[in-house]
């Protein structure tokens, strides 16, 4: 049986519900699951398709408190998924496939390949980038190396022992070390995912480009291709503020009319799944999340900075 999983935030709901749209046409016999980095309560009264695993029934509540004033709300649901994935995984005892998928994604091929390929191991990791970019433009390969080789926005797992057991560290990593903080080489979950074709067996790497678009690799693609991936991860493009590549100078909207094209029609199709009750502050991370900043104020920061560095380096003759 084929599991397909995301995690999510309460004002994700709706994009992980078109997810889960995506997933039963194109996988009918598939079981279709959400976890959730919030409250049981915060469901309430709410008419769902799908089934939701909230994340206070999934983990100790002492952790989820500990997590909680550790983390951010995005930091806290980093923290949060493997234990959530290990527990979904828990409740369907005849899975012999999972696929995790991040809830801004959306399907437009079946996973056929993706399953094909997980018939060859334990694990199946894709690249951020599939080919070394030659442009200038951001982000690049070093940036890369701070958030992450392999995007945590997908991991396909066979279940077994050896997948337990990864989810296991993973799950114990991630507990006090899921922050974003780039001078201790930290990035939410996906940071670790980069040890897993030396730690683990099984581990394959797919640099098919076929499989999916993002942000971060449409310019890999062809502006004359007519065929689609089998996804497409909107994070970046449906909310220009979210995810880590918020700086991003590769990709421009108005000169990839196909993105647009995908994009408008992506968020009709979240917009009918909207619902007023998911516009609520997250339960869980109790640290406010880091201010986006662009335009002048980004220039100002980062001038100030450098007059920071100037002050602590230069040297003052006695």
């Amino acid at each position: 049986m084929l599991l397909v999983l995301t995690v999510c935030t309460i004002r994700q709901l709706a994009q992980a519900i078109t997810l889960g749209d995506a997933v039963k046409q194109l996988h009918p016999d598939a079981t279709f699951r959400i976890g959730l980095a919030d409250k049981a309560e915060s469901l309430a009264t709410l008419p769902l398709p799908y089934s939701v695993l909230p994340v206070d029934q999934a983990l100790d509540a002492q952790l989820l408190v500990s997590l909680s004033e550790r983390y951010t709300p995005t930091e806290f649901a980093a923290a949060a998924k493997p234990g959530l994935i290990r527990a979904m995984i828990g409740q369907e005892p005849t899975c012999q496939q999972v696929i995790y998928l991040d809830p801004n994604t959306f399907l437009y091929q079946p996973l056929t390949p993706v399953l094909t390929e997980l018939e060859k191991g334990q694990m199946v990791l894709t690249p951020h980038l599939s080919s070394p970019p030659a442009d200038g433009l951001f982000p690049d390969e070093k940036y890369l190396q701070n958030v992450g080789l392999y995007s945590g926005d997908f991991l396909a797992l066979r279940c077994s022992d050896e997948t337990e057991r990864m989810l296991l560290w993973w799950q114990d990593r991630v507990q006090t070390r899921a922050q974003i903080d780039f001078c201790e080489s930290l990035c939410l979950d996906q940071i670790w995912l980069m040890h897993l074709p030396a730690l683990f067996s099984g581990v394959r790497v797919v640099k098919d480009r076929s499989w999916h678009r993002a942000i971060w690799n449409w310019h890999e693609w062809s502006q004359q291709s007519n065929t689609l991936p089998v996804w497409v991860n909107f994070k970046g493009l449906y909310n220009q503020d979210e995810g880590l590549f918020v700086y991003q100078t590769r990709l421009k909207l108005a000169k990839r009319p196909d993105c647009q094209t995908l994009l408008t029609d992506y968020r009709k199709l979240v917009a009918k799944r909207q619902q007023t009750a998911f516009n609520k502050t997250p339960a869980f991370g109790q640290r406010p999340e880091l201010p986006v900043v662009r335009g002048w104020r980004r220039h100002t920061s980062q001038l100030l900075r450098s007059i920071t560095r100037f002050v602590d380096t230069v040297v003052v003759k006695a």
